[in-house]
């Protein structure tokens, strides 16, 4: 799932991708997940979004990237913890 989510410093609007948390109890997957959301975070191009940061919170694994877009009508509004507020649905 992705939601549009508000990470609290430095202050910006972020999309937050959330993994199915039975992928976060896959060891190799988990160690991939993280090797390759290092490699993405480190490319610098205009066609690519940037990625700000991944990791995982309460077993969770989550990637939060440059927010991009979202249509009006499908947000909700809501709290989550570990510095997101959860500002809209899935994109």
């Amino acid at each position: 799932m992705v939601y549009l989510a508000e990470q609290e410093f430095p202050k910006r609007k972020v999309a937050l991708k959330l993994l199915a948390p039975e992928l976060a109890e896959d060891e190799a997957f988990r160690e991939r997940f993280i090797r390759e959301s290092n490699a993405a975070a480190s490319i610098d191009d205009p066609n690519i979004v940037p990625i700000y940061g991944a990791g995982e919170a309460d077993g969770v694994l989550y990637i939060a990237m440059r927010y991009v877009g979202i249509s009006p009508s499908t947000a909700r509004y809501g709290r989550s913890g570990n510095g997101w507020v959860t500002l809209g649905s899935r994109a």
